[in-house]
């Protein structure tokens, strides 16, 4: 999963059985006088990509006791961000002047990911993500005279990072050992 990047899609395109990607974006500009300007862009992008991979592990040392195993893993990946920023310089003399922009981000993010094996069953995973960060800037110049410039910079990070987790296990009587040698919980639920 991607940590609060601009998506964790990426990683595995290679493996990709289809790709949708769909992009919106604008920006502004406007002086409503000589002394103020206010800017800002706003950009969305969504995209989907579908997975699959199959396996198949054949021992050729039946000495050791680990069964040979087919897989079929099915995953789809979704990934919406949006970033909005907006900026505001105010100049209402030559000796002031302020600046303030903030730049926000959301994204959603879900993994939902199936496989099936010949030696644990069926495990569907989902893993969603929903990050953000909200920046701001203010800075303030005033120019006292030629020598003397006195600066104010104040910078205000607010982050969220936070992935949840699920894994719902199916028919734990098919590997129970496996299951439990891993520390998996076969009664899991997940309820949104």
């Amino acid at each position: 999963m991607g940590n609060n990047n601009l998506g964790f899609l990426a990683t595995q395109n290679d493996r990709a059985q289809d790709i949708e990607n769909k992009l919106a974006a604008s920006n502004f500009s406007y002086s409503p006088n000589k002394a103020l300007d206010i800017s800002g862009f706003g950009i969305f992008n969504s995209s989907r990509v579908d997975l699959r991979q199959k396996s198949s592990v054949k021992y050729t040392n039946p000495n050791l006791g680990i069964p040979d195993e087919d897989t079929d893993q099915m995953t789809t990946q979704r990934s919406d961000i949006g970033l909005l920023k907006l900026s505001a310089r105010y100049k209402p003399n030559i000796n002031n002047q302020m600046d303030y922009d903030v730049l926000g981000r959301i994204t959603k993010e879900s993994q939902d990911r199936s496989l099936l094996s010949s030696v644990l069953g069926a495990t569907n995973q989902l893993e969603e993500n929903t990050p953000y960060s909200i920046n701001q800037n203010l800075n303030y110049y005033y120019t006292l005279n030629e020598t003397n410039i006195f600066a104010l910079e104040v910078q205000h990070l607010l982050q969220d990072e936070d992935p949840i987790y699920n894994a719902i296990l199916e028919d734990k009587a098919s590997y129970e050992n496996v299951a439990d040698n891993l520390g998996l919980d076969p009664d899991q639920i997940v309820q949104h």
